[in-house]
């Protein structure tokens, strides 16, 4: 993935990634959000298909800007997807969103619970 500048505190999102196998509820998805002091400020799970069909704002834009195929099914199909000009505005952040520097962390566990994909990303608000 690749973050570009696109004006004043505007950056867009753009990459691919691969599977190598079939994503579905065998898979159990993780994520947390902190603040730069270090404090949990959201944590949860939920199965992949929950996840990968929640009617999130985030999530759903996710979705638009990319190459899966739209609508609710599961699981996902193996193979190449796209990210294109991903961008986050103002609006689609919660409203308890403050001015700081926040750390998403996002990773996948299989059936074992073993590790299948990591995210971490950092970004700031002001």
């Amino acid at each position: 993935m690749r973050v570009t500048r696109k004006g004043r505190n505007n950056y867009a999102i753009s990459g691919e990634f691969e599977t190598f196998q079939n994503w579905g509820n065998e898979n159990t998805v993780h994520y947390q959000i902190t603040n730069s002091h270090g404090m949990l400020l959201y944590r949860g799970q939920k199965p992949f298909c929950a996840a990968f069909n929640w009617q999130h704002p985030i999530v759903m834009k996710i979705r638009k800007y990319s190459t899966i195929p739209p609508g609710n099914y599961c699981p996902l199909a193996k193979g190449n997807y796209e990210l294109v000009d991903f961008r986050l505005q103002e609006e689609d952040l919660p409203l308890v969103a403050v001015k700081d520097t926040y750390t998403v962390q996002i990773k996948m566990t299989g059936p074992e619970e073993h590790l299948v994909l990591a995210y971490k990303v950092q970004l700031s608000i002001s």
